[in-house]
């Protein structure tokens, strides 16, 4: 059945049977109240296994604040739900399983709700009537707009799971990124998650290289840029520093190149100081 079909049921049945307290009571219905008195979670899974792994879990979207009492309000984040979403991995071979909880994370969108097609901003529906559990397409992107992917992202025969975080700043989004252990004894979340990837990021598959920056505007921050040779990962070989210098009365923003700067037990190491020179701005 379409999915235009099927939304277009769900209206018949609303328009049949009254408000959304009927529909809460059908077994295949979950809904998001945009002004909650209590937490909701909401059921996901995804239609299809994700390199032999099926993937399932639940969903809390936030509130303004997290007290029920007050009567805050879950806000969609430009057509996305921002919240916490706890994921179980199944290994389909063996049938293992590993749970983590990932905080602040868009999982939720509003294409999926069956009650409407298109967010109205200036008159907005306050609730998300969707399919319980929701049923989510597997992400085909290199990295997700919304919910997660399993990738192996770093080319070292290890996937990882990867999710996208809200737009906090005006570069973004960053992902969240947790590897997977995935062993003939073991299957689990990598207590060693390997952390963020910070927007704005960008891949170069052919190389196997990727760079993002701290993306703090004007002539300030830098730029890192990683490669993956061999089953090691992404490591750092240059970096690029821009910063602000006076000469005579007038501001020149400085850019210094340094190649073969690495990361090791959180120090940094810059090995030489290739280039620097001066660009008026």
């Amino acid at each position: 059945m379409s999915k235009f079909l099927s939304k277009l049921i769900i209206v018949l049945w609303i328009l049949h049977f009254g408000n959304s307290d009927s529909l809460q009571a059908h077994q295949n219905i979950q809904t998001i109240n945009h002004n909650p008195t209590s937490y909701q979670y909401i059921n996901f899974q995804y239609k299809e296994p994700i390199n032999g792994i099926s993937v399932h879990g639940t969903f809390l979207p936030y509130r303004e604040f997290y007290v029920p009492e007050h009567g805050q309000t879950v806000i969609q984040f430009y057509g996305k739900y921002r919240g916490t979403a706890e994921i179980t991995l199944t290994r389909l071979s063996d049938m293992k399983s590993t749970t983590k909880e990932f905080r602040n994370v868009l999982f939720v969108s509003t294409d999926h709700c069956l009650n409407f097609d298109e967010y109205d901003y200036k008159n907005p529906i306050n609730e998300c009537i969707l399919e319980d559990p929701l049923s989510l397409e597997p992400v085909i992107d290199f990295l997700p707009a919304i919910g997660l992917k399993i990738i192996d992202y770093d080319y070292d025969n290890i996937n990882e799971l990867i999710l996208v975080q809200p737009v906090d700043h005006r570069c973004g989004p960053d992902y969240i990124i947790s590897e997977i252990k995935d062993t003939k004894e073991d299957f689990r979340f990598s207590t060693d998650s390997l952390g963020y990837i910070k927007g704005p990021v960008q891949f170069d598959f052919d190389n196997k290289s990727m760079s993002y920056s701290d993306c703090y505007g004007g002539c300030s921050g830098n730029i890192y840029y990683l490669k993956a040779e061999g089953l090691d990962g992404y490591k750092h070989y240059k970096r690029i520093h821009y910063d602000m210098m006076e000469i005579d009365g007038q501001y020149i923003c400085k850019k210094t190149i340094y190649i073969d700067w690495f990361i090791r037990s959180n120090k940094h190491s810059e090995k030489r100081d290739i280039i620097s020179f001066l660009q008026q701005n």
